[in-house]
C-alpha cells in the first residue's frame, strides 16, 4: 500500500509539473498576444493624433483661405448676398467667384426675395449673372445651385429665346430687372448668394 502511495505521488508530481509547464506555456502564449495588441493600439493611437494634427492644419487653412477670399455679403431680406458692381465677367467665372466666396450664383427662390433684391441693384450697371441656366438641356432651366428646375424665373416677354446658342441666365438693366438668356460667355456684373441664412 506505501508503495501504490508513493507511485501516486511520483504521479502526481509528473502531472503538475507538466500541467504547470503547459499552463505557463499558455500563459506566454497569451502575454506574447497581449503584447502584440498593445504594440498595434499604439500605432493606432499615432495615427490617430497625427490624423487629429492634420485636420487642424488643414481647418486653419481652411479658415485663412475664406479669410483671404470673403466678400461683406450683406443682409437683404431673409437672405445674405453680395452684389458685385465693379467687375464683368462671364457666367462661368462668375459661378466660380461665388463659390470662392463662399456662396453660389443668385437663386431666385419666390416673388417675395426677388421684391427684397431689387431696390438694391442699380439699372444703370448693366446686367446680373444669376445660376438659371439651359445647358444641360435646351429649354430645361435649372438652377446650378440646386440642379433642379430654377423655382421663379421672372422672365422679359419674349424671353427665354436662345438666340445664337443663349443658355444662361442675366438680370436685364431696366427698372423692373427681368430675366433675359444671353450667350453664357458675354461679359456682366453679378450677385452671389450665401450658403448661410
Amino acid at each position: 500500500m506505501l508503495e501504490h502511495i508513493g507511485t501516486m505521488q511520483q504521479y502526481s508530481k509528473t502531472c503538475n509539473t507538466s500541467q504547470v509547464g503547459n499552463i505557463q506555456d499558455r500563459l506566454n502564449h497569451l502575454e506574447g498576444q497581449m503584447v502584440t495588441q498593445q504594440e498595434k493600439a499604439g500605432s493606432c493611437l499615432t495615427a490617430i493624433e497625427e490624423i487629429k494634427c492634420n485636420l487642424v492644419d488643414q481647418e486653419k487653412l481652411i479658415n485663412i483661405h475664406k479669410k483671404s477670399v470673403s466678400k461683406p455679403f450683406q443682409k437683404i431680406g431673409s437672405n445674405y448676398y453680395y452684389i458685385e458692381k465693379n467687375t464683368h465677367m462671364n457666367w462661368f467665372a462668375a459661378a466660380h467667384k461665388c463659390t470662392d466666396y463662399g456662396g453660389h450664383l443668385l437663386s431666385l427662390d419666390n416673388e417675395e426675395e426677388w421684391s427684397a433684391l431689387k431696390p438694391h441693384l442699380d439699372f444703370s450697371k448693366s446686367f446680373y449673372w444669376v445660376d438659371i441656366n439651359d445647358l444641360a438641356k435646351e429649354g430645361q432651366y435649372i438652377s446650378l445651385t440646386t440642379g433642379r428646375p430654377a423655382q421663379y424665373i421672372p422672365w422679359k416677354p419674349n424671353e427665354p429665346n436662345n438666340v445664337g446658342g443663349e443658355h444662361c441666365a442675366r438680370l436685364e438693366n431696366n427698372k423692373q430687372f427681368p430675366l433675359n438668356d444671353l450667350r453664357c460667355y458675354d461679359m456682366a456684373f453679378f450677385i452671389c448668394e450665401s450658403f448661410n441664412k
